[in-house]
């Protein structure tokens, strides 16, 4: 996939079908579970809590094993790209998992992972933009990486409204104008 600034990779999960084994045919998924209620899962769901609008991708944790979501190969360098999406945990603290994102030189090899960036738990959607990748040659691939913690399984994740643009020029971002400056009206309080 090639990213122009007049052509950002966008996918809000909002043409699938919701429900356990639908998620985007251009993604692919490391240790994501094809045996619904086995764990750690991800597909697309409808849900309120989590979706921006109708979907969201929806992750269910493992505490032993990650599972990484990784984006089409993209042919830009990684370093003139800008990723923003919303996120949400299910709960804070204790078994709740922790949302990575990274790089990746091999979609289906995870020791391949490379965190740029650590997402907070929250309990509300949560926009997040990241600017800056490094200069990590060869790396194709932007991947978000999710594993529980404590010892139990099954803690909600959802990710939502995913872009990934190419940075504006440097002239875009330095024009602009200001209005003219005009002189504030003094009031003579003894006239």
């Amino acid at each position: 996939y090639t990213i122009s600034e007049s052509q950002p990779y966008q996918e809000n999960f909002d043409s699938y079908t919701s429900g356990f084994g639908n998620f985007p045919d251009c993604w692919s998924f490391i240790n994501a579970s094809d045996i619904n209620y086995t764990y750690p899962l991800a597909y697309v769901n409808a849900s309120t809590d989590y979706a921006v609008n109708l979907n969201c991708l929806y992750f269910r944790s493992s505490y032993t094993t990650p599972i990484y979501a990784v984006l089409p190969n993209i042919s830009n360098n990684i370093e003139d790209l800008v990723l923003s999406f919303v996120y949400r945990n299910e709960g804070t603290g204790g078994s709740n998992g922790t949302l990575s994102v990274g790089v990746m030189t091999d979609p289906s090899d995870a020791a391949t992972f490379t965190e740029v960036y650590s997402c907070a738990q929250t309990t509300t959607r949560t926009p997040i933009t990241i600017n800056n990748f490094g200069t990590n040659t060869g790396v194709q691939y932007i991947a978000f990486k999710y594993i529980g913690a404590g010892t139990f399984n099954n803690y909600y994740l959802g990710i939502d409204n995913v872009v990934v643009s190419q940075r504006s020029s440097e002239k875009e971002i330095l024009t602009f104008s200001l209005p003219e400056a005009t002189q504030p009206t003094v009031i003579d309080a003894e006239n």
